[in-house]
């Protein structure tokens, strides 16, 4: 799924960042002179490189380089090897696992190595976000003052000592040097603004239903948006009719982006899915009954559960798509925490503690 979700985006991002680039510099190639529009010569290297996303890998010693005027494509080096090291911890054997996930790490750099516990907090976020939104005082108070603090990083430490007490952490294409401790304040503000606004809009059905969908499709584009933007900029403000930095140009150029984006977008989705189930195909996905592990609290939970997660996996080569959920009663109603409920095949798991007290086994079609 991993795999399918970045190059459904990637393949579609670095032939556009070449087209557009081409385009850009035959029309105008004195923007592109432009230290912060092409900060340096395009070379087939930095195509490569990004398209197996070693780009930052510091072993190859790039010393900064990205696909043409994409400068943001250096974030997916560091995503693609954060879902390599989640996928050895998680599936391959702990004695491969361990000596394997070491050795990319050496071989990506001190930057990869250093942010990975910001990737580990955002996981760690969604597997507890049923139980965690619960247990923060005066969200509305929280969620404020988080958002205000992410506001004010950035201003802070323009005012705190040397980056990294002088360390080098290079990432982008100068190289620059990262500023951990702004990372990681940032990221920590994020996570408690992230639980406190669940908490707040949770009890509020209405209002979820009202935006889910609007805010999904939002979701939807974040990724096209990220990995295509920044060369369709300097396109379109390349060839804008009006001069650069006019209200009239900046229209023009977030129109002309934002068009792009939303057509781009159901593209993306093909083909993530067509990229998916060829790789389903190819190496071999398990036949049958899904599998799942969920943390439940009532029976109404588990019927949606079942529902979203059976379906979003769109066409899938699966003869059988049936899930047994086991789960237990919330021993402290009052307390709204869930119990842990752990899903089997069709017959009843080595898994569930206890017998359970509810059983519930739907099967769902290809529609």
């Amino acid at each position: 799924s991993r795999i399918a979700r970045l190059y459904s985006v990637v393949v579609l991002a670095l032939v556009l960042t070449y087209a557009f680039d081409s385009i850009g510099m035959s029309m105008h190639p004195e923007f592109y002179q432009i230290q912060k529009v092409l900060w340096k010569p395009e070379s087939w290297a930095g195509y490569l490189s990004s398209a197996i996303f070693v780009n930052e890998f510091q072993v190859f010693r790039f010393n900064g380089i990205v696909p043409g005027t994409n400068a943001p494509y250096w974030s997916l080096s560091f995503e693609a090897t954060y879902y390599l090291l989640a996928g050895l911890m998680l599936f391959a054997p702990r004695r491969l696992a361990m000596p394997m996930s070491a050795l990319i790490l050496v071989l990506a750099g001190r930057t990869i190595a250093a942010l990975l516990p910001i990737w580990v907090l955002g996981y760690a976020l969604y597997r507890g976000r049923t139980w965690l939104c619960w247990s923060i005082p005066a969200p509305g108070i929280v969620c404020a003052g988080s958002a205000i603090v992410i506001l004010l990083i950035p201003v802070i430490a323009l005012h705190l000592p040397a980056v990294n007490f002088g360390v080098m952490f290079p990432w982008g294409r100068g190289p620059f040097n990262r500023n951990l401790l702004q990372d990681y304040a940032t990221a920590i503000a994020f996570g408690v603004n992230l639980l406190a606004t669940r908490q707040i809009l949770t009890p509020s059905t209405a209002v979820r239903t009202r935006i889910g969908t609007f805010i999904k499709w939002l979701g939807g584009l974040s990724f096209p948006m990220y990995a295509i933007h920044y060369p369709a900029l300097c396109l379109f403000a390349a060839i804008s009719p009006w001069p650069r930095a006019t209200p009239a140009s900046m229209i023009f150029v977030s129109t002309a982006v934002g068009l792009l984006i939303v057509l781009v977008t159901p593209i993306c989705d093909l083909q993530k899915v067509a990229i998916r189930n060829r790789l389903r195909q190819l190496f071999g996905t398990r036949r049958g009954t899904v599998a799942l592990t969920v943390w439940l609290c009532d029976f109404d939970d588990a019927v949606r559960f079942i529902r979203s997660s059976t379906t979003d996996h769109g066409p899938q080569p699966l003869q059988t798509r049936s899930v047994t959920v086991c789960f237990r009663a919330c021993p402290r109603a009052a307390s709204r925490r869930p119990v842990r409920a752990d899903c089997a095949n069709s017959s009843m798991s080595t898994k569930c503690p206890k017998p359970p007290t509810t059983t519930a086994r739907y099967q769902v079609d290809d529609t």
